[in-house]
């Protein structure tokens, strides 16, 4: 289990049908990326440790990814905020 204070794992019973699912984690919520949010490097390292413990348990790690158009209206220059 991920402690969001520390953003250390602890240890987890997992089930055989249990899996994790990391959404939307990409480079652009980095410090260098086009929308950045503290704190983000700190939990690539985090998620990464949290994979290595549940994959070979065999237990499926899913990753999403959002993506928009250079033109889609959530970017400031096309009148997002």
């Amino acid at each position: 289990m991920l402690d969001t204070k520390s953003q250390e794992c602890r240890p987890m019973d997992l089930s055989s049908t249990d899996a994790l699912i990391i959404v939307d984690m990409q480079n652009d919520y980095c410090s260098d990326g086009s929308v950045p949010v503290a704190g983000a490097a700190a939990l690539v390292k985090t998620l990464s440790d949290l994979s290595r413990r549940v994959m070979p348990r065999g237990r499926r790690v899913q990753v999403t990814q959002d993506w928009h158009t250079d033109k889609h209206l959530s970017f400031s220059e096309n009148g997002g905020t």
